[in-house]
């Protein structure tokens, strides 16, 4: 699924997206050239895939997507991260932590990433906001 993935936004990045992408970050980033809404079309047809897969499966492919740098790819993995959020668990928050100290270099991963699934953690049990 992995090397699909990759495959679809290496095969469909526009050069022109890119660039102009570069323009919201002081830091360079690493981007195929799409819009947010170009990358849930090509993650879309994987849900069914994410739901048959264990949580740790899941988490697993998301920090395999993480390490590439790639804007699309955190996209990718928050979506993915996020189609769990029913089975999170206060440890979780340890995982989270671990992908923000590693991982994310810029805001736009970080909201990608981590913001929806720390909401959700949030909303499911309150007593985790210390641990965020």
């Amino acid at each position: 699924m992995l090397k699909e993935i990759r495959l679809q936004f290496e095969k469909n990045g526009d050069p022109k997206i890119a660039a102009a992408s570069q323009h919201f970050f002081k830091e360079g980033i690493k981007t195929y050239g799409f819009k947010s809404s170009d990358v849930m079309k090509i993650v879309k047809p994987y849900f069914r895939s994410i739901d048959k897969m264990t949580k740790k499966e899941v988490f697993d492919l998301c920090e395999d997507l993480m390490k590439s740098g790639y804007q699309e790819e955190f996209g990718a993995a928050g979506e993915f991260a996020y189609g769990k959020h029913k089975q999170y668990e206060r440890s979780d928050v340890k995982l989270f932590e671990k992908w923000g100290k590693t991982y994310i270099d810029n805001w736009a991963k970080w909201d990608t990433v981590c913001n929806p699934s720390m909401t959700a953690l949030i909303e499911m049990e309150s007593a985790f906001i210390p641990d965020i």
